[in-house]
C-alpha cells in the first residue's frame, strides 16, 4: 500500500485505529503499508463505528463500478 496516496482523512483514521495517538503519529505507517485495501477500508470503517459491514460496502462498491463500465 503506497500510504502517501492515501487521503489524510483516510490515512489518519486508520492510524488511530491501530492505536496511534493522534493522525500525524507515523508510528504504524509500516504495519498500514503491509496492509491490502481490503483491510485499510475495513480499519477504515471500524474507527468510524461502521461494524460488519466491510464485505457489503466493498461488493457494492464493486458492483457499481462495474456496472459503470462503459
Amino acid at each position: 500500500m503506497d500510504i502517501t496516496r492515501l487521503n489524510p482523512d483516510v490515512l489518519g483514521a486508520v492510524r488511530h485505529n491501530l492505536g496511534a495517538d493522534d493522525e500525524d503519529d507515523d508510528s504504524k505507517d509500516t504495519e498500514i503499508a503491509r496492509m491490502g485495501a481490503r483491510e485499510v477500508f475495513h480499519r477504515y470503517l471500524e474507527w468510524n463505528g461502521i461494524l460488519g459491514y466491510t464485505d457489503s460496502f466493498l461488493n457494492a462498491i464493486d458492483n457499481i463500478r462495474a456496472a459503470d463500465q462503459k
